[in-house]
């Protein structure tokens, strides 16, 4: 019975992450270019920064300010992206976006982080919030 944990553990943790990855093509480990997406079973969450002209940075900016514009009842659109900053997770992906909106007169800074699951079907928006202006 010994023997057969330790196969099954070997595979687990050896053989069905290179298994998986052969296989995933449009996944979040795909997108950042990991070879291993079970990577970070082995090390701790590092920040790393994203290029914001990819196509889909894009797209979650603009999902973010979509998803904050029916949650609070705005009307923002997306100006500009500053800044992606991803955290790779076991299971997930969290990227932290800095934006600038515009509600059609004041064009303001936010912060967003939106959540990527490998195992669930497209993002969800975690929080969108307006940047702390800086005294004068």
């Amino acid at each position: 019975m010994r023997t057969i944990t330790i196969i099954v553990w070997s595979f687990l943790f050896c053989f069905a992450p290179l298994y998986y990855s052969a296989f995933a093509h449009d996944t979040a480990a795909s997108r950042r270019g990991s070879s291993w997406p079970w990577a970070s079973l082995m090390s701790p969450p590092i920040p790393s920064p994203v290029n914001v002209n990819k196509p889909w940075v894009i797209n979650m900016a603009k999902f973010a300010v979509s998803e904050h514009n029916k949650i609070s009842n705005a009307n923002l659109e997306l100006t500009q992206i500053l800044s992606c900053t991803a955290m790779h997770y076991t299971l997930s992906d969290s990227y932290y976006l800095e934006l600038l909106a515009t509600d059609g007169v004041h064009t303001n800074k936010y912060f967003a982080h939106v959540y990527d699951g490998y195992f669930r079907s497209g993002i969800l928006l975690r929080s969108f919030q307006l940047a702390p202006s800086l005294p004068q």
